[in-house]
């Protein structure tokens, strides 16, 4: 069974359609990566993956489940999305940046975990900003800041990372 399958998938916005009939299928495992032209749709798809947006017609499974059936919650440990253009306008450090990737983790108003505090170590490490971490991630260059905004997608542990 695929990890991910879009089908026949249709979003417009404005009466423009910005995916028509559009179809992808993932399987565990795989990186697989879109190209193309300038509003060819890509971050459209990739947003309909994520259930950031509902298709029109279609539908997204998720281990052959519904997307739309899958709480919230459990889909936000599941998948991970990084956008394009993500930016942050507080002066957080990395680390606790990095451990917003967490809150799906956490019930209510829990404390982090030795395994929450675990997940955002590798991340940091992996994204190559541990020795940024107590940094404020407005004081860092545009690359570092890029690599903040990754390592808060790896530290939710998704099985599935939508990077735009």
């Amino acid at each position: 069974m695929s990890l991910i399958a879009a089908e026949g998938l249709h979003v417009s916005f404005n009466g423009r359609a910005a995916l028509d009939g559009a179809a992808l299928t993932v399987e565990r495992g795989e990186t697989v990566g879109l190209l193309g032209p300038n509003a060819a749709g890509k971050t459209t798809l990739l947003r309909a993956l994520g259930g950031l947006i509902e298709p029109r017609a279609g539908r997204v499974l998720l281990d052959g489940a519904a997307l739309g059936a899958i709480p919230r919650t459990l889909r936000a440990r599941r998948i991970g999305y990084l956008p394009q253009s993500a930016t942050c306008h507080w002066p957080l450090t990395v680390e606790r940046l990095a451990a917003l990737g967490r809150i799906p983790h956490l019930d209510g108003f829990a404390r982090e975990s030795t395994r929450d505090r675990a997940a955002v170590a590798r991340a940091l490490a992996d994204c190559d900003v541990a020795d940024l971490a107590a940094r404020p991630v407005t004081a860092l260059s545009g690359g570092e800041q890029a690599r903040a905004m990754l390592a808060r997608a790896p530290a939710g542990e998704p099985e599935l990372l939508l990077a735009d």
